[in-house]
């Protein structure tokens, strides 16, 4: 049996990928369970599959070969189940750039959200112990087989917080279902409805919120733009003043299940700007969708150059502008706008996904790789249990008390 633990308090790209992933084990008689607290949207979602609440992973524990986690952030969850576990084999995926080191490293959040990407040697040098043991920790995942990385941009971030990996993490991208083309998609000449599908928090937020006040701002000076937003999180207040400002008319959806989200988007808007799992889900309906980056420091520059779905380089969703080896886009603004519009453009977006991203070709790899973990939970653990008590150790420290 392969187990999933998800453990997940919130809803987006990571839980999507676990309700498709549990779909597609289901249709082929693959026996897995869902490790996955009660009262999640994930949770709802999933009632028909086989469920157990973290606390109760024992229960299942004899029956669990493969533990996989969607997100590697989650080998230091308190209910990780390190010892009921340990004799599965574990294998992890890495679904967001910076996750390998944030999540890894105490105080890195304040000190990346202030300095940016600067702050990453900062850290190292500052706690050169606590970063040998993520090294470590990563050239285990590497080269026992146990870790997957999304895209380009987490592959060239986990490079360059862990320069000194031995081994490569494997490529898996993410997977998206091919789509027939929505329906009722309206013309428009006097104006241009654009559409956002995803979260609203901080790190979206970061790419959203810059694109409405440049982008938006000066469009909104020759005509009508509209912004329909699919969408939830804590950042909704701060769009609404940046579209009020930027003169740019907000049409709210809220959180749709994902088949009613597609149709919104295509419907209402004549190019959807997005990133992650959301861009894929688009674009498979055939409508324009163009990345918008985010940004790690606040005093990152806009976003100036863009590029289609389907222009995308190693299945790359997304990339933090800021980061030292981002690679920018291929278009302005204006011309993605000139691009949308044409009939070209709708059948390459659909090509795209359904050549590159294909459930049955991104998962048929990851059961392939979860099948080929040479590591267990328990051989992890034992680097993990070092990693916690350094990072517990740490934290109990001020930080001004370790700069000589």
């Amino acid at each position: 049996m392969i187990g999933i633990y998800s453990n997940s308090k919130t809803w987006g790209g990571v839980e999507v990928l676990v309700t498709r992933l549990a779909e597609y084990l289901y249709k082929r008689d693959i026996p897995f369970c869902v490790i996955e607290p009660p009262g999640t949207r994930l949770h709802e979602d999933l009632r028909w599959a086989k469920l157990i609440d973290p606390s109760s992973t024992g229960l299942l524990a004899d029956q669990i070969r493969h533990l996989f986690l969607p997100n590697v952030a989650k080998l230091q969850d308190p209910d990780f189940p390190r010892v009921e576990c340990g004799g599965a084999r574990l294998f992890s995926w890495v679904v967001h750039p910076n996750e390998p080191f944030r999540s890894f490293f105490p105080f890195s959040g304040k000190l990346l959200d202030s300095l940016g990407y600067k702050g990453v040697a900062l850290l190292q040098a500052l706690m050169p112990r606590h970063s040998t043991l993520l090294q470590s920790l990563f050239n285990l995942l590497c080269t026992g087989k146990s870790l997957a990385v999304m895209d380009g941009a987490t592959t060239r971030a986990l490079h360059f917080f862990y320069p000194s990996l031995t081994g490569n993490p494997i490529l898996i991208p993410i997977p998206a279902p091919e789509y027939a083309a929505c329906s009722d998609k309206k013309i428009r000449a006097s104006e241009i409805a654009i559409g956002y599908l995803g979260r609203l928090d901080a790190f979206k937020f970061s790419a959203l919120g810059p694109f409405v006040d440049t982008e938006l701002r000066r469009l909104a000076k020759l005509k009508s733009v509209q912004l329909h937003l699919v969408a939830e999180g804590p950042h909704m207040k701060k769009l609404r003043e940046v579209c009020a400002n930027a003169k740019v008319s907000l049409h709210e959806h809220g959180f749709q299940p994902n088949a009613t989200a597609r149709q919104t988007i295509f419907s209402q808007t004549d190019l959807a700007v997005t990133m992650g799992t959301a861009a894929l889900d688009i674009a498979s309906t055939g409508q324009a969708c163009m990345i918008i980056d985010p940004a790690l420091g606040k005093m990152a520059r806009p976003q100036t150059s863009f590029r289609l779905v389907h222009e995308i380089e190693m299945f790359t969703l997304g990339e933090y502008r800021d980061f030292p080896g981002y690679v920018e886009g291929l278009h302005d603004f204006n011309e993605i706008i000139e691009l949308s519009q044409t009939e070209t453009i709708s059948n390459a977006a659909k090509d795209y996904v359904t050549n590159h991203h294909a459930l049955d070709k991104s998962f048929g790899s990851l059961i392939k790789a979860i099948d080929g973990s040479m590591l267990t939970v328990a051989e992890v653990g034992e680097v993990m249990r070092d990693v916690e008590s350094s990072f517990k150790s740490l934290r109990h420290c001020r930080l001004r008390n370790l700069i000589p």
